[in-house]
């Protein structure tokens, strides 16, 4: 690489024991997004206990869209507002106030582009999943 004799190198890993990779089969049609319908249980009422934080990870806007939709429909309609999309077409402010909510636990999950993972430091996330 050619570089100077006074380079530093500074060797870092990312193995994080807290962290597992769970490969999942797509069972149901891609296009009715139901292979993620494990994020929000199908018995969930307002008293249940809150599933495990989330950030869905999907390759468009419109999947975004599409996927908070479908788990709202598996959530009674006073807590639709629990999972929300977080994409380039919103503005930044509503982007940092949803990853907030999401930080600060007020919120379950947030699909999203890939544009609301750059720079986040969110610890006690359950669950981060692309699809």
């Amino acid at each position: 690489m050619h570089l100077p004799e006074e380079t530093t190198i500074i060797f870092q890993f990312n193995d994080c024991p807290n962290i597992t990779l769970d490969v999942r089969p797509i069972i149901h049609p891609q296009r009715t997004l139901f292979g993620l319908a494990y994020l929000i249980p199908a018995s969930m009422m307002e008293t249940s206990p809150a599933p495990k934080k989330f950030m869905l990870f999907m390759n468009s806007k419109a999947l975004c869209e599409a996927a908070a939709k479908m788990l709202h429909e598996r959530l009674p309609r006073s807590l639709c507002h629990q999972v929300v999309w977080v994409h380039a077409d919103m503005s930044r402010e509503f982007n940092r106030r949803m990853l907030e909510a999401l930080r600060r636990g007020d919120i379950y999950g947030v699909c999203c582009t890939d544009t609301a993972g750059m720079g986040i430091d969110n610890p006690d996330i359950g669950m981060v999943v692309q699809y």
